[in-house]
């Protein structure tokens, strides 16, 4: 991305029929990922993956894993104990 493009707000990127939870954690994410030299298009896949995963169950290929949650760092712990789910 250009550094003279700008990012889409992140508000604009919440799915029509999201669930509330899945909306926060990619929320997080997108917040804590926004400006590190991702295209807005790879920050958007990453943050799907990541609540695919968590959510869903959906599994990746193991390159594809360790690029999301190196990617998401503490936002995932976050995200279960604010929620109260098991980290």
């Amino acid at each position: 991305m250009n550094r003279n493009q700008r990012q889409p707000p992140i508000g604009n990127s919440r799915k029509l029929f999201e669930p509330e939870d899945q909306w926060r954690l990619r929320k997080s994410f997108m917040e804590k990922m926004q400006g590190k030299m991702l295209s807005n298009k790879s920050l958007l896949t990453l943050a799907d993956k990541l609540v695919n995963v968590e959510f869903l169950g959906q599994e990746y290929p193991v390159h594809v894993l360790k690029k999301v949650i190196k990617s998401a760092g503490g936002t995932l712990i976050q995200f279960r104990r604010k929620e109260n789910l098991q980290c």
